[in-house]
């Protein structure tokens, strides 16, 4: 199922928005080359520093990143009974790590946020963290972490969530 969800990513949304991707890509590309802090963004926590507490976030992000998701364990007869359609044994277990679903990418970015609020209870000794502050942390997360195509991504999930009943804490 992932395999033909992520077919129907890559060639029907992503070249419906390449402009909008392009545009968001440059930019974040910006931001990343510029090494900025939470602070440059406006974030009052204090201690996160250049963001070293944040790591657990990117890490946890950056499976939205291209090559950002894990090999999986995947069995030698599946990838012989794939070779036909995507050709190499690499070129089979590249397309199947690289299948994502609209609720694995919801629930990549539930836990960077779980992430990032945590990370701030722990700097601040059990504060909470303020959706002014959440924001643009959030974001400063996806610099760091390598995401691309962000736009294509939101629209996709948005548009092939598997229900409209879904879990309040991932809608």
């Amino acid at each position: 199922m992932g395999l033909l969800v992520a077919n129907l990513y890559t060639t029907s949304i992503l070249p419906l928005f390449t402009q909008e991707n392009s545009a968001i890509n440059h930019i974040l590309s910006l931001y990343r080359s510029r090494q900025i802090s939470p602070s440059d963004l406006g974030v009052d926590v204090c201690d996160l520093g250049n963001g070293t507490s944040l790591q657990g976030a990117i890490a946890a992000m950056s499976k939205l990143a291209p090559n950002g998701i894990a090999p999986s364990s995947v069995p030698p007869e599946v990838v012989l009974a794939l070779r036909s359609d995507f050709g190499t044994e690499q070129e089979v277990r590249s397309a199947i790590d690289e299948a994502r679903t609209p609720l694995g990418c919801i629930s990549v970015m539930r836990l960077a946020i779980e992430e990032i609020v945590a990370a701030v209870e722990r700097v601040q000794a059990g504060s909470r963290v303020a959706p002014d502050d959440l924001i643009p942390l959030l974001a400063w997360v996806m610099v760091r972490s390598g995401v691309e195509d962000l736009e294509s991504m939101l629209y996709f999930v948005k548009t092939f969530r598997l229900s409209d009943d879904l879990a309040a804490e991932l809608e």
